[in-house]
């Protein structure tokens, strides 16, 4: 893309649409043999100090899991974090690569000290040699700890090159939440969107609420290099004074199922004492979300197990009827001295439960057709439409331009009741790329018509 988009999101009125989270939410079960994946016993190995911060898919019949580790450089020995590969058919007996780490620091560049917590997507539509595309957070900056994100991609997951225009999110300015820089990111395509939620740190006090908190953030991009942050950001903030979040927020783990956005996220109550457990809330833009009221739904082990102080970093895949879970496991914080022995290592939990159960429609959910906003709006070359039906009918989408023109009919089917949503990729009827402008797009669905403006920048 030549030009910068000014990014224009509406949102759902959430008293006409709302959903209550069940308790499947908080029914995990640990495995009894955690931790699955753990640093190396050997001093100068690359992940001797940590296996941490998983980021699991599943490619075909494979889990694939791409993690932080911190061990040595050699031959110097300087302690650095680095990424790892390792996979598992199971979710439970991990190999790790013989060849890790798998993504390195690049000297004297804005990820000279180290890059850790990625997240990582396979996308069938890019090139060959760009199946794999993997967002992770480096820092260059030994005084301030300066975070920011840079983005990679590889034909197997496992040989990676970075993009030439890193870092592709950085820090806001020094009166912003973000002035510390983002970090920890999860990204999910939906249609042709790529669609980015991060964490940053607010570590310049100037009596905002976000003062020395880390809160999370939405950006959105269409090539995976430009990014636009939502302009509202942050969309999820810390808890009260008190709280198991009052401190910090981080590590999201974003996953769209059913036309539904759900996170997995990591809360501390407290700044200086680890303790990290792991909260969920649920969306239907992916902008407004609810806490579940049952947060933490995921808590750190009792005195004496190898999470006793920490359970954070969720990595989730959810399959049919059970959800998995990998996270960081740490039991002690602050670390012992060299060489007591501790844990930080990545452990394994299920949820057994119907998906279809997870959600419930309130009994406000609307009663009549609803037409939101696109997004994203301003927009490229394509945007979504969501809109919601009632019952089953004849449902007809028609994009007009200002003038009135009938440019392309999207839809006209019969369809089932419920959430629905529909994509258009700036093209007319002819299949040839329409001029930038204002067009509107129009629902009619029985004797009811409702209309909607977007803009098309190029």
């Amino acid at each position: 893309m030549n030009k910068l988009f000014i990014f224009i999101m509406f949102i759902f009125n959430l008293n006409l649409v709302f959903f209550i989270p069940l308790f499947a939410q908080t029914e995990w079960t640990k495995y009894y043999q955690n931790p699955v994946l753990t640093k190396s016993d050997i001093l100068l190995d690359w992940d001797y100090f940590a296996a941490a911060d998983p980021c699991v898919i599943k490619d075909v019949d494979t889990l694939k899991m791409w993690y932080t580790g911190s061990g040595a450089i050699l031959p110097d020995t300087t302690i650095a974090v680095r990424i790892g590969y390792a996979y598992s058919i199971d979710g439970i007996n991990w190999i790790k690569y013989d060849d890790n780490p798998v993504l390195l620091p690049s000297p004297g560049e804005w990820d000279s000290l180290g890059i850790e917590t990625v997240t990582v997507l396979k996308d069938m539509s890019m090139p060959e040699n760009e199946r794999y595309r993997m967002w992770y957070t480096g820092s260059g900056d030994p005084i301030d700890g300066l975070y920011q994100i840079g983005y990679a991609y590889s034909s197997d997951g496992i040989h990676w090159t970075k993009h030439p225009s890193n870092p592709v999110l950085t820090n806001g300015d020094v009166s912003s939440w973000e002035n510390g820089g983002p970090e920890g990111p999860t990204v999910i395509k939906d249609g042709d969107t790529l669609k980015m939620w991060y964490a940053a740190i607010d570590t310049i006090p100037d009596n905002q609420p976000t003062d020395y908190h880390i809160n999370i953030g939405y950006a959105w991009s269409l090539d995976g290099v430009q990014w636009v942050k939502y302009p509202d950001n942050p969309i999820i903030n810390t808890g009260d004074y008190g709280d198991w979040e009052f401190a910090y927020i981080q590590d999201p783990c974003v996953i769209k199922k059913n036309n539904l956005y759900y996170m997995w996220y990591a809360g501390f109550s407290d700044y200086d004492v680890g303790g990290a457990q792991i909260g969920y809330a649920y969306s239907t833009d992916g902008i407004n979300w609810v806490k579940s009221d049952n947060n933490p739904i995921f808590s750190h082990g009792s005195a004496g197990s190898w999470d006793a102080n920490t359970a954070s970093f969720p990595a989730v895949v959810w399959e049919d009827s059970t959800i998995y879970m990998w996270y960081t496991g740490i039991d002690i914080y602050p670390l012992p001295e060299w060489p007591a022995p501790y844990f930080w290592d990545i452990g394994y939990a299920i949820s057994h439960q119907n998906p279809t159960n997870i959600i419930k429609e309130d009994v406000n959910i609307p009663s009549r057709f609803k037409l939101m906003p696109n997004y994203p709006n301003p927009f490229n070359s394509n945007t979504t439409i969501e809109y919601f039906l009632p019952f089953s009918t004849n449902v007809e989408i028609t994009i007009y331009n200002i003038s009135g023109e009938n440019i392309l009919i999207l839809i006209n089917e019969e369809q089932s009741k419920g959430y629905k949503t529909v994509s258009w990729n700036g093209k007319n009827k002819n299949g040839r790329e329409v001029s930038s402008g204002l067009y509107v797009y129009k629902l009619k669905a029985l004797d009811n018509i409702y209309a909607k403006k977007m803009l098309l920048l190029k």
